[in-house]
């Protein structure tokens, strides 16, 4: 946990905007393998989330511009494959990063969209929902291991720790959390039974609130994303979710509406 300031200032240094508590919910539930230099400074990164036999979550793959096309990249990830052999592994990728993990077995299985929210825009409560307390996190539990059908409750419970706050809806049917990531609320993760339910969170969580909003939402959420437009969202970017050693993520997928990260899902 230490070395988490120096994590930061990697991903300073290439323009990510991770946050310290980024860096110290990472530490909290993943293993993370890098190299430094000769002064001991952190030069790359790579992260390994382990959530049992079905599925495991790449992220953090970072290396200083300086110290790049030198296999630092390859070398991390290979050792965060390394600790859990046979076990699906799954990553969001960047431009950058998907001909290497092309290169390494990693396939495209759906496209991850990032909508925006400008300052000043509004997209306002709709009801049905209401403040999630920390009794309401063991079924926030449930329905996040419904929706992946794997076990992610320890970077969860990291998260929540570094969330601002949350909502579910008073049927229980669904939760979303909200996270200060600099000047940008980030929105994630979303799990919902349809994309109206995932719209009415969304705008409990946003509402009165006048800042960026950032929400990560899988493409098959076509409806769900008309609704975030008509209520100021504008489309940022799409990023490949990519997938080794299995043709298909677990879980039911539809009821994923937001990522908590694109680190792990």
């Amino acid at each position: 946990m230490e070395d988490a300031p120096a994590l930061l200032d990697l991903s300073e240094s290439i323009g990510w905007p991770h946050v310290l508590g980024d860096w110290q919910t990472a530490l909290a539930a993943s293993e993370i393998f890098g190299q430094r230099d000769v002064d001991g400074k952190v030069v790359s990164s790579s992260a390994v989330y382990s959530f049992g036999p079905q599925l495991a979550a790449l992220a953090l793959v970072l290396v200083r511009e300086e110290f790049r096309r030198r296999g630092l990249a390859r070398a991390a990830i290979v050792r965060c494959l390394e600790q859990v052999p046979g076990v699906p592994v799954t990553l969001v990728a960047t431009e950058f990063g998907q001909p290497l993990y092309e290169s390494m077995g990693f396939q495209t299985v759906e496209q991850i969209v990032r909508l925006v929210r400008p300052e000043g825009a509004s997209f306002g409560s709709r009801g049905g929902v209401e403040a999630m307390a920390t009794s309401h996190f063991s079924d926030a539990l449930e329905l996040d291991r419904l929706a992946y059908a794997v076990d992610r409750s320890q970077v969860l419970r990291a998260r929540w720790a570094q969330a601002e706050g949350g909502v579910m809806l008073s049927d229980r049917t669904g939760f979303a959390w909200k996270t200060v990531q600099r000047r940008t609320l980030v929105i994630g993760p979303v799990i919902a039974p349809d994309a109206s339910a995932a719209a009415r969170l969304v705008g409990e969580l946003t509402a009165g609130f006048q800042g960026r909003v950032k929400v990560e939402v899988p493409e098959r959420h076509a409806k769900f994303m008309d609704e975030l437009k008509s209520g100021g969202f504008v489309i940022d970017s799409t990023r490949p979710l990519m997938l080794k050693r299995a043709k298909a993520l677990p879980g039911r997928r539809e009821l994923i509406f937001g990522l908590a990260s694109l680190g792990y899902g």
